[in-house]
């Protein structure tokens, strides 16, 4: 089908900052409740900043946008400008009605529900609207989303049943809920292929956050329009070792990862994928949102 692929991996080393505080007194402030938001709104500017201008974030909009700067400096604007009350409680509506828990076994879609009952399309359609144009809001909250395990069924390796118990023997081993505690990104690895029937261009973006969990991003960009679509895939994958969050952070290559999952999508088995899965305690272990963090409603 691809008749051009390519891997580039990249590392990201941390940057110790000095940070200078600054004591101010607000003993005499009429309102001190403004205060604190001011603080609050400077602390998420200055996070904002610093999460804009990572290396993968601008390689995804240099894509998107085709290298434009003002649309890309617009795009920015319009992210740091969501109302986060407004999206986060639209997501926790929708994801009630329309997470990947409900779609069973069969489904291994990288969208949200796309069967199902009117109000599960419903509200599917605009999950994935929301994750499809706000990839980068997204992105930069993805410490307010819960996660669960979630067991694909396959007919070419098990049943129902014994993929039953093996999800029940990986929830009380692994943990049945999944939190990504921030969104920094230790290392990412860029996949891009060309079909050769339409002259599209794929650029899947795989991202390992600090805490070992792997979100992928799918880019396609249309041969005659020359316009970007945005697919945040609804999944996130880890290992069993990795839960345990206790390897040297050099042990885990994504490169590596990447260069095994390709292999396996142009044949049904692959010999890397097995040695790999091998290295890291079994097969991925897969978690899907279903529901926006408590914490993080009405406020």
């Amino acid at each position: 089908m691809f008749k051009i692929r390519k891997t580039l991996f990249f590392s990201l080393i941390p940057v110790v900052l000095s940070l200078t505080l600054t004591s101010i007194s607000c003993s005499n402030n009429k309102f001190p409740g403004s205060s604190h938001f001011s603080i609050k709104r400077d602390e998420k500017k200055n996070k904002w900043n610093k999460f804009v201008e990572r290396e993968y974030v601008n390689q995804i909009l240099e894509i998107v946008y085709n290298g434009d700067k003002e649309k890309i400096k617009k795009y920015k604007e319009e992210q740091y400008n969501i109302n986060d009350k407004q999206i986060i409680n639209d997501l926790d509506k929708y994801l009630s009605y329309a997470n990947n828990v409900k779609a069973g076994y069969g489904s291994d879609d990288d969208c949200f529900n796309c069967d199902g009952p009117y109000p599960v399309r419903k509200f599917s359609s605009k999950i994935s609207s929301i994750f499809s144009k706000n990839w980068l809001w997204i992105l930069f909250n993805l410490d307010k989303f819960n996660f669960v395990l979630y067991d694909v069924f396959d007919q070419f390796s098990g049943n129902v049943s014994t993929l039953s118990d093996e999800a029940q023997k990986n929830a009380v081993n692994h943990g049945l809920f999944r939190k990504i505690h921030s969104n920094d990104i230790a290392q990412f690895a860029l996949e891009t292929s060309v079909s050769k029937a339409t002259n599209n261009i794929y650029n899947n973006f795989y991202l390992l956050t600090d805490d070992w969990n792997i979100l992928e991003i799918k880019l396609e960009t249309n041969h005659k329009r020359l316009t970007t679509s945005v697919t945040l895939v609804a999944y996130i994958n880890t290992y069993p070792k990795l839960t345990k969050n206790k390897l040297d952070r050099e042990v885990f290559v994504l490169d590596e990862y990447v260069k095994a999952k390709i292999s396996v999508s142009n044949k049904r088995t692959s010999t890397a994928m097995d040695i790999f899965n091998a290295k890291f305690g079994g097969k991925p272990l897969r978690y899907t949102i279903f529901e926006i963090n408590s914490k993080y409603l009405n406020k």
